[in-house]
């Protein structure tokens, strides 16, 4: 296992378009109070986040943690597709003492667990995350429905790509997470 600390997104944006035969293990965010998930090993798909989503990529020190592999996912140089998904929790604290969490953010993540992902997620207010996600859409038709469905279900809004580079009004879904309420 390997480490590398780059200064800023440019670099680690370089680093992941010339890494080959590498597992990324973990990506993390140094001295911020947003956080960061990656679900999926392969530098390319890193790359192809920064390089699509870069205005929403944050900026920041970033420390990625690695190790060798056989196989490069460079071998097959088609861009993967990406879904953006926007998602987050409000925490409430009622009068009665019943706490509950209006958003789906914790239902999507762990409904996400099986698909490759990168997550950028904000935690600087105690009683609220948001969160901005980037799927890697999955090959069968079957698995992009499922997906579709649990989207609809726990996102604020999501875009799957349709060729234009851009979120607009032909891709964009609004999600049901806003009104998902569970006890906490």
């Amino acid at each position: 296992m390997r480490s590398i600390e780059l200064p800023n997104k440019e670099q680690l944006k370089e680093w992941a378009k010339s890494a080959a035969c590498v597992t990324l293990l973990s990506l993390s965010l140094i001295d911020t109070v947003q956080s960061m998930e990656l679900n999926f090993s392969s530098a390319k798909s890193l790359h192809q986040v920064i390089e699509l989503h870069n205005e929403n990529f944050p900026q920041g020190r970033f420390l990625v943690t690695y190790e060798d592999s056989d196989e490069s996912d460079y071998e097959d140089q088609s861009p993967r597709e990406l879904i953006m998904v926007l998602s987050h929790e409000v925490y409430v604290i009622e009068q009665n003492g019943k706490n509950s969490a209006v958003g789906g953010y914790q239902a999507l993540i762990q409904a996400l667990d099986e698909y490759e992902l990168c997550s950028i997620v904000n935690t600087s207010q105690p009683e609220y995350t948001s969160a901005r996600i980037w799927i890697v859409q999955p090959d069968s038709p079957e698995d992009t429905k499922n997906l579709e469905s649990i989207l609809d279900k726990y996102s604020v809004a999501y875009a799957f790509n349709d060729g234009t580079g851009t979120v607009n009004d032909h891709n964009m879904r609004l999600g049901k997470g806003p009104k998902h309420i569970r006890n906490i």
